[in-house]
């Protein structure tokens, strides 16, 4: 199996992030101000404000503000649909078919794609510890929503098992160079190919690591908890979203 990060569309939206960040906030200031000088004009503009002497200029800040707010709302809007949803070539079950040539790693979404991401730079600080230890280790402390929402609707504590995959990364030392997150990230995308999902997400590695790995297996069952009941808590959360998204196109 090919997984290289570094070799997808959509690590430019994990190095642009921060930068669009700010764009975000921007924005919102933008809008904030534009707020206030509207409601100046106005009190100005019915004598209200008997301080307010250039109407004009108030008025041309108006427009200044409301330029740049949609400005900042439109480079937002091309982030969050554009930059972090880049097209894909192939599908998963071509991928799934034919493992060795294709670059798993061009299936993620944005959010599984910056967990991966950083899995694979800690494995560089880490080197006797699994990557697939460390994925999971990503996985609880980057807290995406559906996997708060299982956690949740579980009663688990999302930090402990941050702290129980932290503990078992010091013990495990690397025998087979990633074999078992080529496993994974296998089973990931056939639970996103099950889920008629075209790119990986943050739920399908959880739901794979339920189905797979022995470290999350003792974490659940020392919280007298199942791996069906982990991966239906997965499929329900994206259950809602597409019966959300349903509901929003009406």
């Amino acid at each position: 199996m090919n997984f290289q990060i570094n070799k997808t569309s959509i690590i430019q939206a994990i190095r642009w992030e921060k930068v669009f960040k700010w764009v975000k906030i921007l924005k919102f200031l933008c809008w904030i101000l534009l707020t206030i000088f509207v409601l100046w004009c106005l009190f100005g503009y019915f004598g209200l404000d008997k301080s307010f002497a250039d109407l004009k200029s108030s008025a041309a800040l108006l427009v200044v503000f409301l330029c740049l707010g949609i400005i900042f709302w439109e480079a937002n809007l091309f982030f969050e649909k554009k930059v972090k949803n880049p097209s894909i070539k192939h599908t998963l079950k071509q991928a799934l078919q034919n493992p060795v040539e294709f670059n798993f790693a061009a299936f993620l979404d944005f959010e599984a794609a910056k967990i991966c991401k950083r899995a694979v730079v800690m494995a560089k600080r880490h080197s006797q510890a699994q990557l697939k230890d460390i994925l999971l280790y990503c996985l609880a402390q980057a807290k995406p929503k559906e996997i708060i929402f299982a956690f949740q609707r579980a009663e688990l504590d999302l930090r402990a098992l941050r702290n129980f995959a932290e503990a078992e990364m010091t013990k495990v030392v690397k025998e087979e160079k990633d074999a078992d997150f080529e496993k994974i990230i296998i089973e990931a995308s056939n639970q996103a190919e099950q889920g008629r999902r075209a790119r990986i997400t943050a739920g399908d590695i959880l739901s794979s690591f339920a189905s797979l790995d022995p470290v999350l297996e003792k974490f659940l069952v020392e919280n007298d908890f199942k791996r069906e009941d982990v991966k239906n808590l997965v499929n329900w959360f994206y259950k809602i979203k597409q019966r959300q998204k349903q509901l929003s196109c009406w």
